[in-house]
């Protein structure tokens, strides 16, 4: 206590409680008492900072909750001081805070009670920051997948593709965040994070892609074995990723534009089949946009023979024939009258003996090993192993009887032809003079699924040995007719060749007792 002068004195309070007190001064002439003169004023305290956190950059308002804030003459945030104080009530100010630097800090508020500091009551927090979002790309239905990479990014509360919130929000870490697309428009879009620090925004950085379409495939068939080069024609093509054909995948593609991709096709099975294009955008899928053709196939030649000069007309059956062409030797051969299962062509001028034919079409080839034999003719010249001379493929004229030719009179005639006769003939199978033929569960090799026949044996060379066998009047290759066939199986059955064409081997037009006295004579 100091009195200063007859109207001064100072001094300094002892221990109080809170509220208004009495001030009392005592001299010589009495005692003065002034009630409520000193009110004790309790500390201030602070119970919360609301929020807790913001960015680097000043202004973010934050509210203190407390007790004995009445008053209060400061507010400051890391020792600075804030900005827009206002005393709400006594357990309650809100402020803005200065700029800061990034962490947790102290928030300390003063009155007349004295000062109340909370560490670490306002965490200063980075703005984050986005480098990439992947993929960049995907379609304009909401649900693709993306990852955005960055710095800052904990506590994100937002993430937005063009304004739009995504979905599925996963904070990975400070630096990875996972969402799902929300549904958008064609073209690049803005990418968005939120977070206490701030928002960072990545300007185009997901492009919404259209959904690709096909509107057709060229060519539209090829072959089972895959390897057909197709180009396929649509929409939003570009960036595709996958080519399938019956969700299988094609080979060797190749974005050519955005409206065509060009692929290889790979093997399938026959039919009608889908095509798949994958882009970005999503997949587009055409049905029955490529069919797959079989190979084709060689059923039947006829006839199987024909003489070395050529002009015979040969009937070629199967499967997939459209469009074949045969090659022999290296030389095409052309066709006609194709119906997708049959065709003829004309052979060619060749040399004797046996020809393979390989079949083309679009969808593959089909190679037939010794599918027709050229002839050059016979002579009688029959050497002691059962084949012919030299003199092979020239006939003798009518007149020329030397070598057992064709006879000049019908007496010749009838003698030729008597060791069995016409009527004869188209009774049995005739077979090379004494081969111990079984005429016993007889069978026809050109005819494997006829029936068993039991035949009876003829010799006609009366020496005890079988040559022929009797057996459903000629009809040898059990097909209900004895035509041209009968003759053919006939003719190879006992070695030799016919002169002009099968069966009639005078060439006149017609198979009759000459062809059959010419034959038999040569069995002779």
């Amino acid at each position: 206590v100091v009195v200063v002068s007859a109207t001064s004195i100072t001094a300094k309070t002892p221990v109080g409680t809170a509220g208004a007190k009495s001030v009392a001064v005592t001299t010589a002439g009495g005692t003065a008492t002034k009630a409520s003169a000193f009110t004790y004023v309790a500390a201030p305290t602070i119970t919360t900072v609301s929020p807790a956190s913001g960015p680097l950059a000043a202004g973010t308002a934050f509210t203190i909750t407390g007790t004995n804030l009445t008053g209060a003459t400061s507010v400051k945030v890391n020792g600075v001081a804030a900005t827009s104080v206002v005393v709400v009530s006594a357990t309650s100010i809100t402020a803005k805070t200065p700029v800061g630097t990034a962490g947790a800090k102290s928030v300390a508020v003063t009155t007349v009670g004295g000062t109340a500091t909370k560490a670490s009551a306002f965490t200063y927090v980075a703005a984050p920051t986005i480098t990439t979002v992947s993929p960049a790309s995907g379609p304009l239905a909401a649900g693709t997948a993306f990852t955005i990479t960055g710095t800052n990014l904990t506590g994100a509360t937002s993430v937005k593709v063009n304004g739009v919130a995504a979905t599925s929000v996963v904070v990975v870490s400070a630096t990875s965040i996972t969402a799902k697309t929300p549904v958008g428009t064609a073209g690049a879009k803005s990418v968005a994070v939120t977070t206490v620090g701030g928002t960072a925004t990545k300007a185009s950085a997901f492009t919404y892609v259209a959904a690709p379409t096909i509107t057709s495939v060229s060519p539209a068939s090829g072959t089972i074995a895959g390897g057909t080069m197709i180009q396929i024609y649509g929409t939003n093509f570009t960036g595709a990723t996958s080519v399938k054909v019956n969700g299988v995948a094609a080979t060797i593609v190749e974005v050519d534009t955005a409206t065509m991709i060009i692929a290889t096709t790979p093997a399938g099975t026959a039919g009608a089949k889908s095509v798949a294009v994958t882009a970005a955008g999503g997949t587009a899928t055409k049905a029955n946009a490529f069919t797959y053709v079989p190979l084709p196939t060689i059923t039947s030649i006829s006839p199987t023979r024909g003489p070395t000069s050529g002009g015979t007309v040969v009937t070629i059956t199967g499967t997939n024939l459209t469009g074949a062409t045969v090659t022999v030797d290296g030389t095409n051969i052309p066709t006609y009258s194709n119906t997708g299962t049959s065709f003829k062509i004309t052979t060619p001028a060749y040399y004797e003996g046996y020809i393979s034919a390989t079949l083309t079409t679009a969808y593959g080839s089909v190679i037939r090993s010794n599918a027709f034999f050229y002839y050059s003719g016979f002579t009688s010249d029959k050497t002691s192993n059962g084949g012919y001379g030299a003199g092979a493929g020239k006939m003798k004229k009518p007149n020329d009887t030397s070598d057992g030719q064709l006879a000049t009179s019908a007496a010749e005639e009838t003698v030729a032809a008597a060791p069995m006769g016409v009527q004869l003939y188209l009774q049995t199978i005739i077979t090379q003079p004494d081969a111990d033929v079984d005429c016993v569960n007889m069978q026809s090799s050109d005819a494997p699924d006829a029936p068993v026949v039991t035949a009876a044996t003829i010799d006609l060379d009366h020496n005890g040995e079988a040559d022929i066998c009797q057996l459903r009047d000629g009809d040898l290759d059990l097909n209900g007719v004895i035509d041209d066939s009968d003759m053919s199986i006939l003719l190879e059955m006992i070695g030799v060749e016919p002169l002009h064409g099968i069966g009639d081997m005078d060439a006149n037009g017609v198979i009759d007792s000459i062809d059959m006295g010419l034959l038999l004579l040569k069995v002779k």
